[in-house]
């Protein structure tokens, strides 16, 4: 039998399975597949990218977000004009693992609990956060555990709390600016 006889069936179960990450809007005006983050995340499996258009995000269906394992939560246009506002209600996102990128992050009051208290975003076992703002946050900014998380290029502004805090080894801090906290900037438990 040709050798193609083999190789034609491997390629094609191999584009059916980079073929299956999707990417899903969402877009608070009415522009994409959803309208909160919320809505866009539950609908991402492994490997999709929830992909968030300009805009400030409130309410319920905008913060307390449990990111599934693997997914990547981006804005579409960067800090400067998507922003999550958790309004002091609750913390923004709980990822393990997840990637985060292109947010301010407003307001956070997260009742979930970190390693030094609440916190407004929460990420685990690997995860990647870059190119946010956090700020205005009456607890803790980033809180980082397990798996060697990166932070990159992210900017911590105005806590109450610690900007940062994590366990020894669990995050790497690549160019961030920490200024004005009150708690502190880096703490590790």
């Amino acid at each position: 039998m040709p050798r193609s006889w083999f190789t034609a069936p491997l390629f094609i179960l191999l584009v059916a399975a980079t073929a299956t990450a999707s990417v899903i809007r969402v877009d608070h005006a009415g522009g994409g597949d959803y309208l909160t983050i919320s809505e866009g995340g539950d609908a991402a499996d492994e490997g999709d990218t929830v992909l968030v258009a300009p805009g400030t995000y409130t309410g319920p269906l905008n913060r307390d977000i449990d990111v599934d394992d693997g997914i990547t939560v981006a804005s579409e246009g960067g800090p400067d004009v998507t922003t999550v506002d958790c309004e002091y209600a609750g913390f923004a996102f709980y990822g393990h693992p997840m990637n985060l990128s292109g947010f301010t992050i407003l307001h956070g009051a997260g009742d979930l609990f970190a390693y030094c208290g609440p916190t407004t975003v929460f990420v685990r076992n690997g995860s990647t956060v870059s190119d946010c703002v956090f700020k205005d946050g009456s607890k803790v900014g980033l809180s980082t555990c397990t798996g060697t998380n990166n932070v990159n290029d992210c900017i911590f502004l105005d806590h109450e709390g610690p900007a940062a805090v994590g366990e020894l080894g669990a995050a790497i801090f690549r160019r961030c600016i920490f200024e004005n906290t009150r708690g502190g900037g880096l703490g590790f438990v």
